[in-house]
Parts: structure tokens; C-alpha cells; sequence
């Protein structure tokens, strides 16, 4: 008797590990790939998210931009338009509208640019780490800027013109997705314009447009400004990721490892990364490369189940824009 609920013990043990086993050792085991194989993946990641060299612009750039940005937060200009494809006459401008947009053509003067940041920062998204003159680099204040410069544009060779699009290039050249979604709307907002006032392209339409080469680039620094964000995280707060009130990171500390969680991110990013690039012109399966799984399909992590997020939408509007600058140019 006493053998069998031996038995009997030993097998209920034995099966409550192996279920267990079953349900928890996804979620602890290792990337597929050894260390050093997801290691020199992430350094070429790194490579490509490096940016265009021509949107670095000059020293200062960060901060001339800034002034203009500033400027604008005071003006009620854009507030008290109910068109916003309306031109703006120079009569129509406050005094600080007045102030951004000569701050703004004086950055553009200057050779424009961004820094040599591959990832811009917004203060109210990366909280303390961000520097002084990253108070105002916010995307839609970005885009405002862009927009009151357009609209105050009288012809196709007007610097004001000029310093929206080279601002869209620039943002389309560094920065994560948010802001490569930015100049790609600002490259657009400048067609539309141009288009409704009859204006055949000018040098500036057609130097600083848009393209599809410009999505890889952009989506590299995505995955990498991602990363360099939580990895900052960490180095600043090391209890970021072990708090047992927070939900799964306290499942992170118990069982898994931020090491590990981390780990998972930099194979899977870099893998799609990967991919990507090996797509190079064929737009159609850049696109299928950098669109998620579904949701029950991501490798067993939590951290990347929480970080990744279907941004094809955004890629394919980016697209569509392109096509239609395309169409504008050859006309």
C-alpha cells in the first residue's frame, strides 16, 4: 500500500513538472540563436539606424529649431484657423508666429538638419534622460512649425516652403517611426499645397522628396531607439522591470530575467531587421517583413509581446504618400 502512494506521489509530482515545464519553459528558454549570432545582428541593426548623413545638419541645429519651436507654442495662429489648408497672409500672423518662422528659416539657412542623434527625444515620452534643447523636439509641434511655413508659402521657390520640406527630410533621414511619420505627412502637406495653387515643382519639391528606400532606415531606428529606451530605463531605475505589483514584471523577476527578456527583443528585432533589408527594393515584401505576427505567433516573451506593435499601417501610409509625391513630380 505504502509503494503505491509512493507510486502514485511520484507520478503526480512527475506530471505537475512536466505540465509545468510545458506551460513555464517557453517562457524562460533562450533565443533560438547562440549570444554572438544575435550580437552581430544587432550591430548591423545599429549600422542601419545610423541615419542620413545630411540630416545631421550643422552644430546648433537642435537648438535653432528649438527657438522656433518655442516661438510657436505661444502663437495662436493655427488655433484660430478653421482651415487648415488655407493660405496664411502676413498680415494674419501674431508676433510669435512671426518670431517661428523666421527662427525656422534661419535653421534651414543655417543647413537645417537634427543632430547627430539617430534617436530624436521628446521629453514627455523619455522622461528625465532627455537634455535641455529636447524640451520642444515634440512630433506634433513639429509638424505644426512644418504646417504654418507651408500655409505663409507664396510660390514654389519661397524659403519658407523650402525649410518645411527640408524639415520632412530630415525627419524622414532620423528618428524613430513617430517622426519618420511626421516627415512623411509634411512632404505631403507640401504636395497637397502646391498642387491646389498650381505650382510645377521646384528644386526644393523635388531634391527634398519623399521615398520608399526611406522606410527601412526608419524602421531600423525604431527597433534600435526601442531598445537604447528601456535599456536607459534600466540603467536609470534598476527596479524597472522586477516590481512584483506591476504585473508581468513581477513574473520577470521570479522566473525569466530582464537579461533574458531583453535578449529576446534584440534576436527578434533584429531578425525582422534582418529580413527587411534582404527585401531591399521590393517594396512588397519590405512591407510583409516588417509587419508583426499575429499576436498568438511572437516567440514566448513577455517583454516582446508588450513591445511589439503592428506598425504597417503607418508603413503602407507612408507609401501611399510616396506615390502620390511620385505622381506629382512626373506630371
Amino acid at each position: 500500500m505504502l509503494r503505491t502512494i509512493s507510486f502514485v506521489a511520484v507520478l503526480v509530482l512527475g506530471i505537475t513538472g512536466v505540465l509545468s515545464y510545458l506551460t513555464l519553459g517557453p517562457w524562460v528558454s533562450l533565443p533560438e540563436d547562440p549570444p554572438e549570432v544575435i550580437e552581430a545582428r544587432w550591430a548591423k541593426v545599429i549600422g542601419w539606424a545610423e541615419g542620413s548623413p545630411e540630416s545631421v545638419g550643422t552644430p546648433g541645429a537642435r537648438e535653432r529649431l528649438s527657438a522656433a519651436l518655442e516661438a510657436l507654442a505661444s502663437s495662436e495662429i493655427l488655433d484660430s484657423q478653421a482651415d487648415d489648408t488655407a493660405p496664411i497672409a502676413e498680415a494674419d500672423l501674431d508676433d510669435d508666429a512671426r518670431v517661428a518662422l523666421e527662427a525656422f528659416v534661419r535653421w534651414s539657412d543655417a543647413g537645417g538638419g537634427l543632430g547627430d542623434d539617430p534617436c530624436i527625444r521628446d521629453e514627455s515620452l523619455s522622461g528625465p534622460e532627455a537634455s535641455a534643447e529636447d524640451r520642444w523636439i515634440q512630433p506634433i509641434a513639429l509638424y505644426r512649425l512644418a504646417e504654418l511655413a507651408i500655409r505663409r508659402s507664396t510660390s514654389a521657390d519661397d524659403p519658407h516652403l523650402r525649410a518645411a520640406l527640408e524639415l520632412g527630410a530630415a525627419l524622414r533621414g532620423r528618428g524613430p517611426l513617430i517622426y519618420g511619420v511626421i516627415g512623411g505627412s509634411i512632404a505631403d502637406k507640401a504636395r497637397a499645397f502646391a498642387v491646389a495653387r498650381g505650382w510645377s515643382p521646384s528644386p526644393a519639391l523635388r531634391d527634398l522628396r519623399p521615398s520608399h528606400g526611406a522606410i527601412f532606415g526608419i524602421m531600423a531606428r525604431e527597433s534600435f531607439c526601442q531598445v537604447r529606451l528601456l535599456e536607459r530605463a534600466l540603467a536609470r531605475d534598476p527596479d524597472f522591470a522586477i516590481d512584483k505589483q506591476s504585473g508581468w514584471r513581477g513574473l520577470v523577476q521570479d522566473h525569466v530575467g530582464i537579461d533574458r527578456e531583453m535578449q529576446m527583443l534584440r534576436w527578434y528585432l533584429g531578425k525582422q531587421m534582418a529580413d527587411a533589408h534582404a527585401a531591399g527594393d521590393d517594396r512588397a515584401a519590405l512591407l510583409a517583413a516588417l509587419a508583426p505576427p499575429e499576436p498568438e505567433d511572437l516567440p514566448s516573451s513577455l517583454l516582446l509581446q508588450t513591445a511589439m506593435i503592428d506598425m504597417s499601417g503607418h508603413c503602407s501610409r507612408y507609401a501611399e504618400q510616396v506615390d502620390s509625391y511620385d505622381r506629382y513630380i512626373a506630371e
